[in-house]
C-alpha cells in the first residue's frame, strides 16, 4: 500500500465548477490561492483557457477559436477573463471565454508558489539568455518554466529535481504548426507529441530523455526556437507518491471487467489518451462525476466541443474511481489499446502515518 507525504491533496489540487454571469464575478471553494487555472465552457463549445501566476493574469494560453481541434494560437492578451488570484478562487471579468452569461464552466486548479519564480541555468549555453524562469512547489512535484529557445537542438531547466512524469509545452509567440507540446516520461522521449488526436510513434521534438534537471529539445517550432526572452512556458508534473501519478496501461476490451490501474489514491482528476491509434484525450474528475453507475461526465481535452456524458455499457467513455485507482467499465476503442494517463489524487490510500483511509 502506498504511503504519502499529502494528506490533503485538496491543499495543492481542486477543481470547481460554476455558472456565468456575463459581467464580474468572483470563483470561491478552492481552498486555496491558485497559480494555474486551466478552464473550459461545459454546455457549450468554446475555447479551453490557461492562465498561470508565473506570466499573470492577462496572459492565456487557448485552444484556437476558428479550429475546433487544434492548440495553435499564440498566447492572448486579455484583462478580463482571469483578473485576479484570489485567497480561495479567482476573479472573472466579463470575457465570454470563461464566464458567459448562463453557460456553466469547470475550472482545474493548481497551487504553486503564489507566483514567486527564480531564475535557473539552463543545461545548454547555446542561446542567450540560458536561463529558466521556474515557479516551483516540490511538495506537490509542480512546476512551471519560462524560457527561449534558439537555432540549433537545446535544453531548459524545469526546476523539479528529478525527472518530470508529465510535461506541456506551448509557444507564446508562434501559433501555426505549434500547437501544444506535450512529453510523457513512460511513453518516452522518442514518442513526445501534440495534444491533439494523432497516434505517437515518432516524436520531432526531443533530443533525449529528459533528465532531474532539464528538458532536452529539438530546434522545432513547437517547443524551441529563438524567438525571445520567455517566449515558451511549460508546465511539469512529477510523480508524487500517494497523491499524482503519470503511466501506462493496456485496455484489455472487456466491458463487464476492464483492466485496473492502481494508482495508490482515490483519484479527484484522470486524463487518459489511446497512443497506439487515433483517440481523444479524455478528462473525468470527481467534482464532476459524482458516484460510480449513472452519468459520467467528460471532458475532451484537445477540442473545443462541449462536455459529453457517459452512461456505461460495452461502447461508451466510461471508468470507475476505486479508494486505490481507476477501473475501466467500456469496451469502447478509445478506451483499450495502449493508453497514457496522469492522475491526481482525491485522497490517499494510506495516510503519511500508515494510517489506510476510507474512500467517501
Amino acid at each position: 500500500m502506498a504511503y504519502t507525504t499529502i494528506d490533503t491533496p485538496e491543499s495543492y489540487f481542486n477543481v470547481v465548477t460554476y455558472t456565468g454571469n456575463g459581467s464580474t464575478q468572483s470563483i470561491t471553494g478552492v481552498g486555496f490561492q491558485p497559480d494555474l487555472v486551466w478552464l473550459k465552457s461545459r454546455n457549450a463549445s468554446g475555447d479551453h483557457v490557461i492562465t498561470d501566476s508565473s506570466r499573470g493574469t492577462g496572459k492565456q494560453i487557448m485552444t484556437n477559436g476558428s479550429n475546433t481541434d487544434s492548440w495553435e494560437e499564440t498566447e492572448q492578451s486579455a484583462t478580463n477573463r482571469i483578473t485576479s488570484f484570489d485567497s480561495d478562487g479567482f476573479s472573472l471579468g466579463a470575457n465570454a471565454e470563461g464566464n458567459t452569461n448562463g453557460d456553466t464552466y469547470v475550472a482545474w486548479c493548481w497551487k504553486i508558489n503564489g507566483g514567486t519564480t527564480e531564475t535557473i541555468a539552463a543545461g545548454s549555453t547555446s542561446y542567450d539568455p540560458s536561463e529558466s524562469t521556474v515557479q516551483k512547489n516540490l511538495t506537490a512535484n509542480i512546476s512551471i518554466s519560462e524560457y527561449q529557445g534558439s537555432t540549433s537542438f537545446g535544453s531548459f531547466s524545469h526546476g523539479l529535481g528529478e525527472i518530470p512524469a508529465f510535461t506541456f509545452i506551448k509557444s507564446k509567440t508562434i501559433g501555426s504548426n505549434a500547437p501544444m507540446s506535450f512529453l510523457h516520461n513512460e511513453l518516452g522521449y522518442e514518442n513526445g507529441g501534440f495534444l491533439s488526436t494523432g497516434n505517437y510513434t515518432t516524436s520531432v521534438l526531443f533530443d533525449a530523455a529528459p533528465t532531474a534537471s532539464v528538458i532536452n529539445c529539438k530546434d522545432v517550432n513547437a517547443v524551441f526556437r529563438p524567438q525571445g526572452a520567455k517566449s515558451y512556458v511549460a508546465w511539469h508534473f512529477g510523480d508524487e507518491q500517494g497523491y499524482q501519478r503519470a503511466g501506462l496501461t493496456h485496455g484489455n476490451n472487456q466491458a463487464d471487467d476492464g483492466t485496473f490501474i492502481y494508482l495508490g489514491f482515490k483519484p479527484r482528476f484522470f486524463i487518459y489518451k489511446r497512443y497506439d491509434a487515433t483517440g481523444g484525450w479524455f478528462c473525468i474528475d470527481s467534482k464532476r462525476k459524482t458516484q460510480n453507475g449513472g452519468a459520467q461526465p467528460f471532458m475532451r481535452m484537445h477540442t473545443r466541443t462541449a462536455e459529453g456524458s457517459a452512461t456505461g455499457g460495452a461502447n461508451d467513455i466510461y471508468v470507475d474511481f476505486l479508494s486505490n485507482g481507476v477501473k475501466m467499465r467500456s469496451n469502447d476503442s478509445e478506451l483499450n489499446g495502449d493508453l497514457f494517463y496522469w492522475a491526481i489524487a482525491e485522497k490517499p490510500t494510506v495516510s503519511s502515518g500508515g494510517v489506510p483511509l476510507t474512500a467517501v
